[in-house]
């Protein structure tokens, strides 16, 4: 205190009351921020740290230029309003920047900042006048700052809380896009109103009461919006759901009719060999007779290739995955993917109908494939094994991946080559072995993708219908 008494002359409590203004208005600007950051923290353009630091600096600017205008700050109201102005000039332009992909949604969670800011002003400026000079009868805007380090962590906690909800409900399709446009004048509203009746200007202990319950009034309207617009988002992203499942299962049973006439293909041309083959003992035992031993050579060398040609392509006994994973593996050898498979399924794995389990693998063999494409180094290599224990059939698959993905605040992975962002892929595979009474198990660590799925294949028990 005495070095601020000796560089601005001060006396008494002023140093006090310079000091706790300034605290008063670094907590408003980093109750704003942290509120501004939190929810949308999946969409920097930068690491955390480096969002931490700019604002960090910002800050501290901001502290050194209020120190060279002292009066600024000693007078509250014209510090709070110009605190304020610093904070639109400053920190919302660069929370913009750093927030890519969501402007109007920053522009909502900026509005709904400043509503709660100005409840938690009004709250402790009615203190202030209603309690102030029965506590703190010489500097009794203690009881404000009080009252603001109070609210400001429990309003932290509750408004992380909703607005987290609302933005897992926004599933980033372009009907909920232009939802967004919208959507931000309502708390911008709220908060023009609020400001018009009443602002730290003409604030006083007669209109202290209806300068709170404005700001109740206004807070409460949003946080009851908030809940609506949630439910809405929750409802909207059901039926986009209910759709991609309609849309997955077409997709699947037209997948599943090319593999089995794949799989046909092949069986008939297996039948045509085994018939050649016939033909080719037949000759065998002629030439045997006639000690042609040559021919007998020639014959046996031909057909022993064309053996061996069938014993690689079959990986499993049962026809559609045989045939899927045939497909899909010729297709990554051709791109230099390593391709190792240990495959045991049985032709008829109990209730798990061919068209699922060929669903389950295909979108595994075709998740993988394209993982592999976008490595731009490293080693490519897909793993596919399976086995059963009891009636539990497992499926797993590990493959190389370039090691950037991206997470849904529910911890599922987003899609990379889906504006929509929505893996359609990892979905269909979960719906499937939820199903089956089973589970599935994503996990991304050091450029590997692991892939786990269990299902039940106990005969006796019902298969759940679609629709």
């Amino acid at each position: 205190m005495k070095i601020l008494d000796f560089l601005f002359g001060w006396t008494g409590y002023e140093p006090l009351s310079f000091l706790l203004s300034g605290l008063n208005i670094i907590g408003n600007i980093s109750f704003c921020l942290l509120l501004e950051y939190i929810p949308l923290r999946k969409f920097l353009r930068v690491k955390p740290r480096t969002a931490i630091l700019l604002n960090a600096g910002l800050i501290v600017l901001c502290a050194a230029f209020y120190l060279c205008f002292p009066s600024l700050i000693n007078e509250s109201g014209k510090g709070q309003i110009f605190g304020l102005a610093l904070y639109f000039a400053l920190f919302m332009p660069l929370a913009l920047f750093l927030l890519k992909g969501c402007f109007f949604q920053n522009l909502f969670i900026i509005a709904f900042s400043q509503c709660a800011t100005q409840f938690i002003l009004g709250a402790g400026n009615w203190l202030e006048f209603r309690f102030g000079e029965l506590f703190f009868p010489d500097v009794y805007y203690e009881v404000a700052l009080i009252a603001k380090l109070i609210l400001c962590p429990l309003f932290l906690l509750f408004c992380t809380y909703i607005l987290r909800k609302l933005f897992t409900a926004w599933n980033e399709e372009l009907q909920t896009q232009l939802f967004w446009k919208v959507l931000w004048i309502i708390p911008v509203t709220l908060c023009v109103l609020t400001a018009i009746s009443g602002t730290v200007y003409n604030l006083t202990e007669n209109n202290s009461l209806s300068f709170l319950l404005s700001r109740i009034f206004g807070i409460t309207a949003l946080f009851v919006c908030i809940i609506m617009m949630t439910d809405i988002m929750n409802r909207e992203r059901e039926t986009a759901a209910d759709k991609l499942k309609a849309e997955l299962m077409n997709t699947a049973e037209e997948a599943y009719e090319k593999s089995r006439s794949e799989t046909l293909s092949t069986l008939q041309a297996i039948s045509c060999e085994k018939k050649t083959a016939a033909r080719a003992i037949e000759d065998i035992i002629k030439y045997s007779k006639q000690s042609r031993y040559k021919e007998i050579s020639d014959i046996l060398k031909k057909h022993l290739a064309v053996i061996d040609k069938f014993s690689n392509e079959r990986v499993c006994e049962n026809e559609a995955v045989n045939a899927l994973v045939t497909y899909y593996s010729s297709i990554a050898k051709k791109e230099g993917i390593e391709v190792t498979l240990k495959l045991s399924l049985p032709r008829t794995p109990g209730r798990i109908a061919a068209i699922d389990l060929s669903r389950i693998v295909g979108n595994m063999l075709e998740n993988a494939i394209e993982a592999c494409r976008l490595m731009e180094y490293g080693t490519k290599s897909i793993k596919l094994h399976s086995m059963i224990t009891g009636d539990t059939l497992v499926l797993g698959m590990h493959n190389s991946f370039d090691g950037d993905y991206q997470m849904q605040p529910d911890g599922g992975f987003i899609s990379r080559k889906r504006s929509s962002g929505i893996a359609t892929g990892l979905n269909s595979i979960r719906s499937v072995a939820e199903k089956y009474d089973g589970s599935v198990k994503f996990e991304a660590a050091d450029r590997i993708f692991k892939t786990s799925v269990k299902l039940d294949m106990a005969a006796g028990k019902p298969v759940p219908r679609q629709g």
